[in-house]
């Protein structure tokens, strides 16, 4: 039956051929399972909860079988291993001291281990649920926005917990403080030494080893050198206590059935509510580690899955394990890895792992008493060396020194003060490295000015050329992201630096576009009044354009632009609407504004070279007066004429293949269009309507021809005088460009 939405079936990938290799690889999978299980469940039930190890262990085993299942049948990452998760088991232990010692106080052992049973089973079920729930609500995507710092902070107190609790299982005793710690040392140094010495010995062998097969291979071996090594000095020597040496033989084998604790009139529920901190810890280090796990598997084997997916199959696999008395599992990289380095293709690993998990918990009870505490704690020590090395060392490379210096602080202030501190200072500390790395990135995205861009409206050569040289006197700030008290002060003393410093050139026009800042803060506002002051006082425009309409309601609230006819201050809608009303208002601060002031004759003849090239060439031409409105070139036409634009103003419409026309650019009078399409014998790219009245002087093929054959000299001067203005478009492009880059 095929997977909904994966496109790939159950049964994909296996075939007689992958069989062997398939169940191989499960098995070998369940045995570092089965192994991890022994470790975990020592961790949890250490010290004074030791009567609970074997609750622990069947639990551990229970959770693996169930999220192997379920995971290995709607995973989309193919082949997969799942189970308990090392960050999240570190937090459970502290979870369970944290229980257990409100009951170890008053030396209730069997009712310590109930709770601390009861508060696992409920950490797991709304793990599961969180999980789902994540995915239903398409939220998967927002995991990836956690920071660094956090995810760093929360993955190095798990490590320090696994390290400190795997000192905790061989001395098999909580370590209080370095003074207890010492006493210890003392009575378990040999334990110790040994679980330590395994630990290094392992680290040592990681470079040189596969990493897969390295942890199963020293666990099994480290078993077997500590018990020959106790076989053989009780047999060169005197007799060797081997209880420091092994766990608590009586502790049982058992299934923990969560229902029954909610008839159970012991439990006290009031003490897993003050709790809540840490099982809350729980759902989150497991969405933490699941989000790791995902990504470095993408990674590794170049392929996305839906995150979404994986969340609801993970929550859903934690729900059923909580129902049927399972410890929180989730899809594990490192297991993953590890089935497909041996050999496996298909879902049938995975599957086969879980049901070695299920028989394990029938069959494995001897485990729990055959497995020495440093071997058990040695494989902690060295999981938590790991996980500080990859959370501290490893990724510091990658990350700031400030991302580094927070996430060493959240997790020792876990390690010390408990989750919901550190939670608290991570969030706070996220916020404010956030605050701290935005505040120094320029909220200015470009800053030109009109020497260097034009707005689309095509003017004369002689406008062009004035508006070039005086194009200092407009500037245009293109502005971004969202504006606040860290970067709103800066725009204000950048733009009082460069406006009004010593050196600065004069300024009669300030364009500031808010296209792409999606909003500010009430600080934004008093550097814009400060700015608006600042125009005032050295008599310059300030113009708003691209401004929301939220954040135009949000100036006009608290009064920023000024009433009646003060155009002191103006908010236009686009930005090229706002540098095309600047240049117009230089224009005519000029005389040169309004090209139906001046005749058409006196600027072809400047242009052609004199008075008599003019009228020869005009002789050519068709005079024709258009309408606002009136359709001057139509798009997709032949180009068989040459329009010289005398007076008015025209628009240049495309129209794209949906039917709607798009506005691009102004013709004012005093230039040409449609040159490039006649030289060229080309169909007309866009249509060109006048936007008021207008004087178009028009120059078909046919008359083209003939004054290239009756009187060369005037063709001449008009090709040139094309060939110039093109030039310069050309050359102003260029600058343009270069200036954006």
């Amino acid at each position: 039956m095929a997977q909904p939405g994966s496109g790939q079936s159950f049964l994909s990938g296996m075939s007689l051929k992958t069989l062997p290799r398939d169940m191989f690889s499960g098995s070998v999978a369940a045995v570092v399972t089965i192994a991890y299980a022994v470790s975990f469940s020592a961790l949890i039930f250490s010290g004074p909860l030791e009567a609970g190890l074997g609750f622990g262990f069947v639990a551990l085993l229970i959770g693996a079988a169930i999220t192997g299942l379920i995971v290995g049948l709607f995973t989309r990452l193919v082949p997969a291993d799942a189970g308990p998760d090392t960050p999240a088991v570190a937090v459970m232990s502290v979870l369970a001291l944290a229980v257990g010692q409100r009951f170890l106080a008053n030396g209730d052992g069997e009712l310590a281990v109930l709770h601390v049973l009861v508060a696992i089973s409920l950490a797991t079920m709304l793990t599961g649920l969180f999980l789902f729930a994540l995915g239903a609500l398409k939220a998967g995507q927002w995991l990836r926005f956690i920071p660094y710092p956090v995810i760093g902070g929360f993955l190095a107190a798990s490590g320090w917990l696994l390290v400190a609790g795997g000192v905790d299982v061989i001395v098999k005793t909580p370590i209080a403080g370095i003074a207890t710690l010492g006493g210890v040392v003392v009575d378990r140094w040999p334990q110790l030494a040994t679980g330590i010495g395994m630990a290094l010995a392992i680290l040592a062998l990681r470079r040189r080893v596969g990493t897969y097969i390295l942890l199963p291979g020293a666990f099994f071996a480290g078993v077997i050198i500590v018990n020959l090594g106790l076989w053989l000095a009780a047999a060169l020597g005197p007799p060797v206590d081997s209880a420091p040496w092994f766990l608590d033989a009586s502790a049982s084998r058992s299934v923990w059935w969560p229902a029954s604790a909610i008839f159970d009139a012991r439990i006290q529920w009031g003490v897993l509510v003050r709790q809540s901190v840490e099982i809350a810890a729980v759902c989150g280090v497991t969405a933490i580690a699941l989000l790791l796990d995902i990504s470095s598997l993408e990674m590794a084997r170049s392929k996305a899955v839906d995150l979404d997916h994986e969340l609801r199959v993970n929550g859903a696999a934690n729900v059923v394990a909580a129902a049927l008395g399972g410890i929180a599992g989730n899809l594990s990289m490192v297991g993953s890895l590890l089935i497909s380095e041996a050999g496996a293709v298909s879902r049938l690993a995975t599957l086969t792992a879980s049901l070695v998990c299920t028989i394990a918990i029938f069959a494995g009870s001897w485990l729990l008493t055959a497995i020495p505490t440093p071997v058990l704690g040695g494989v902690l020590i060295y999981l938590g060396i790991s996980i500080l090395y990859h959370a501290l060392i490893e990724s510091a490379g990658q990350r700031s020194m400030a991302d580094n210096v927070l996430a060493i602080a959240i997790a020792v202030t876990i390690v010390a003060s408990g989750y919901l501190i550190g939670i608290l200072l991570g969030v706070l500390g996220a916020c404010v490295s956030f605050v701290l790395s935005y505040s120094r990135i320029s909220v200015i995205r470009q800053h030109l000015s009109r020497a260097n861009f034009s707005s689309n409206t095509d003017r004369s050569p002689d406008n062009m050329r004035l508006l070039s040289q005086d194009g200092e006197k407009i500037q245009i700030l293109w502005l971004r992201g969202y504006i606040f008290f860290g970067t709103s002060n800066r725009l204000f003393e950048y733009m009082r630096r460069k406006f009004w410093g010593e050196d600065a050139p004069r300024v009669h026009f300030i364009i500031l576009d808010f296209a792409q800042v999606p909003g500010f803060d009430s600080s934004a506002i008093f550097s814009l009044i400060k700015l608006r002051n600042a125009c005032r006082d050295h008599d310059a425009v300030l113009v708003l354009s691209g401004l929301s309409d939220s954040l135009r309601g949000f100036l006009d609230n608290v009064g920023f632009f000024p009433p009646g006819d003060d155009r002191t201050v103006l908010c236009i809608a686009h930005r090229d609407d706002a540098l095309q009303w600047c240049e117009d208002q230089l224009l005519d601060a000029h005389g040169t504004a309004d090209p139906r002031d001046t005749e058409f004759r006196r600027w072809l003849a400047a242009q052609l070279g004199g008075a008599r090239l003019a009228d020869r060439v005009i002789a050519y031409l068709d005079r024709v007066e258009v309408k606002s409105g009136d359709l001057v070139v139509k798009q997709g036409s032949v180009s068989n004429s040459i329009e010289l634009i005398a007076s008015g103003r025209m628009v240049v419409s495309l129209k794209g293949s949906h039917g709607k026309a798009t506005r691009l650019h102004q013709i004012d009078g005093q230039t040409i269009v449609g040159e490039m399409g006649f030289y060229r014998r080309a169909k007309r790219t866009a249509s060109v309507i006048a936007e008021e009245d207008a004087v178009v002087y028009r120059l078909d093929r046919k008359s083209f021809d003939k004054m290239t054959r009756t009187d060369p000299e005037a063709a001449t001067a008009l090709n040139g005088f094309i060939i110039r203005m093109l030039s310069d478009r050309l050359d102003f492009a260029i600058r343009e460009i270069a200036a954006l880059q």
